[in-house]
């Protein structure tokens, strides 16, 4: 029971979940931390001086004790004074001033620091920032702020960097950034890079297995440049513009060339969340997307698939939302929590470090795009501390595409599997897939171009490389991952991926109906190995899948749907029992936690 909460108007609201409450066991620590949460509560009224007494009657026979906790005195109101700033160049002191989230005069509370210090923080040119209350010691009614901000060693220069992964294999970037770009908080950012390379070389087997053969394996590129300026007038916003020219592929299913522009606008949401808008514009080509158009659309001629292959504009207004509570603002929930209540999450978030994303994208005419389509995705993650050298992650995605008649060009469309979502599944293989025939191969599965197809339900002995994905319009992935920290440098983690890939049914040529959805759940072990680089990753993930079906397409330029069939890339050539596991498992090289 807490006394004393009426001396303020209103009274003042506590923490959802006081250390000590009904249901746990009493102890001197548990009883000295709520009644500094009080205090606390106290002082986010501006009272940082409360004075707060506590009282316990014992039931030995029952085992249970009744504590009562007093506020004797809210103690006298307090206020902010002047601010102190200490800057290291080249900051200014303007810059510090413009971010603080209280001023002169204003009631005292603590929340007010923090997050001024984390606004601060958030600045690129800064390295850290130290924000404290000075005159509290001594009961001051007034207090002074003092704020001491130490900046990067080197707020502008080169960057270097190189990455290895299964779907990009080698990659090599490098730039310039600038922290404080016209003396101000500005961010200018140049870089360019390559990828895939060793690609072609290595030829699809690890650690570059998901980066495919033929075009798709050739060296991607991109260079791209961005400013980024805080609002005028409103200095926690942020705008920025950009530029950029690019190729990419996506392993076996397309390539993608364009160059074009972005605008971007950032607001931060509460303590804890950001929200974002952006408008893109750039001029696209896709290559070697025949298989892809002519199976979910039906543009199987070379006419149509060249019609589709040229280049169009697309642009895209996205909104967004990012949030990753650091105990802000679900805390502050009533004292007297109802169980029903769904303040209940609070104490559900103290446990556990959330976060969460979530994006809506669309085109049309009014944007100026030739192609129109609409997207949502939303993402949900959570960590928890599991004892000194535990930790369990869990993470939910899910994306929708709104279906249409019109074809669209497949970096539209969503593709699963990989080191970054399902490890159990090849890079991008997740879902429904197309077998290229090639032409030696039609006799021996009895196949008759045009006319009648091939046999229907023939098995196929074929690799997992051999086949294309065509991308969904529906994906919905769930991560769930335990991870243990052996040394100071090695941690080992088991893990459980499950994911969903949905493509609509479209109107293609007969005979490629087929199955238009797939499920798999991987389970998997992993080692992480924390290096001056960064965290190096290495996954393996068993597929446990039987036969699955694939729609087959024969021909160069004028594509012929030619039916179904089925394959399984593991007992291909009777390999026996052990051969087949080891085949079965997914090894996958990244770097940084997968989620």
């Amino acid at each position: 029971m807490v006394e004393g909460l009426d001396h303020l108007d209103p009274p003042v609201r506590l923490p959802g979940r006081l250390p000590l409450r009904r249901g746990v066991e009493y102890t001197q620590d548990r009883a000295v931390r709520t009644g500094r949460a009080i205090s606390e509560a106290f002082s986010e009224r501006g009272r940082p001086y409360a004075v707060v007494v506590s009282g316990a009657e014992m039931d030995r026979g029952e085992g249970t004790a009744r504590i009562r906790f007093t506020v004797v005195d809210p103690g006298p109101p307090v206020r902010f004074g002047p601010t102190r700033i200490h800057t290291d160049s080249p900051v200014d002191e303007s810059v510090v001033r413009d971010r603080l989230a209280f001023h002169e005069g204003e009631d005292f509370r603590p929340s007010l620091l923090d997050r001024t210090r984390r606004q601060l923080d958030a600045l690129p040119v800064v390295q850290s920032a130290t924000v404290a209350a000075s005159g509290l010691e001594e009961g001051d009614t007034v207090v002074t702020t003092e704020i001491q901000i130490n900046a990067v060693a080197e707020p502008r220069g080169p960057e270097v960097r190189g990455s290895i992964s299964s779907v990009r294999c080698l990659e090599l970037m490098g730039g310039w950034r600038d922290r404080y770009f016209l003396s101000r908080p500005n961010v200018l950012t140049l870089r360019a890079g390559v990828g895939n390379l060793l690609g072609s070389q290595i030829g699809g087997n690890f650690p570059c297995g998901g980066v495919g053969e033929g075009e798709v394996a050739r060296v991607n590129y991109f260079a791209e440049g961005d400013v980024a300026i805080p609002w005028p007038g409103r200095p926690l916003g942020t705008l920025s513009g950009g530029a950029w020219l690019r190729r990419q592929s996506q392993a076996g299913a397309y390539v993608v060339e364009g160059a074009g522009g972005r605008l971007r606008t950032e607001r931060p949401l509460g303590d804890d969340g950001v929200v974002w808008a952006a408008y893109e514009l750039e001029r696209i080509r896709v290559r070697a997307a025949g298989f892809y158009y002519c199976l979910n659309f039906g543009a199987c001629g070379p006419e149509e698939v060249a019609r589709l292959e040229m280049a169009q504009r697309l642009a895209p207004l996205e909104v967004g939302l990012r949030w990753a509570p650091g105990l802000g603002f679900l805390r502050q929930v009533p004292g007297e929590l109802d169980p029903e209540d769904p303040g209940a999450l609070a104490r559900w978030s103290e446990d556990w470090r959330l976060w969460a994303q979530a994006r809506v994208r669309g085109a049309g005419g009014a944007t100026g795009s030739q192609i129109p389509f609409r997207q949502g995705a939303v993402t949900l993650g959570a960590t928890r501390e599991v004892g000194l050298r535990g930790e369990g992650a869990v993470r939910l995605h899910a994306g929708i595409l709104s279906p249409r008649r019109d074809p669209l060009p497949p970096q539209l469309r969503f593709f699963s599997g990989g080191m970054q979502s399902v490890r159990g599944s090849g890079d991008y293989r997740l879902g429904p897939q197309v077998y290229p025939v090639p032409e030696e191969r039609l006799a021996e599965l009895d196949c008759v171009p045009v006319t009648e197809g091939c046999a229907d339900g023939k098995h196929l002995e074929i690799r997992e490389r051999d086949v294309r994905p065509r991308g969904g319009d529906l994906l919905v992935e769930w991560n769930l991952e335990g991870r243990l920290q052996v040394t100071r440098n090695l941690q080992v983690a088991a893990f459980v991926d499950v994911g969903f890939m949905r493509t609509s049914p479209e109107p293609v040529p007969e005979p490629a109906e087929s199955s238009h959805w797939e499920a798999l759940a991987a389970p998997g072990f992993g080692i992480r190995v924390f290096t001056p680089a960064g965290l190096l990753r290495l996954d393996a993930a068993l597929d446990p899948r039987g036969d699955r079906e694939v729609l087959l397409v024969s021909g160069d330029d004028d594509l012929v749907p030619m039916g179904r069939g089925t394959w399984n890339p593991y007992t291909r050539g009777d390999p026996g029992t052990w051969r087949e596991i080891f085949r079965r498992i997914h090894f996958g090289l990244a770097l940084g936690q997968p989620f």
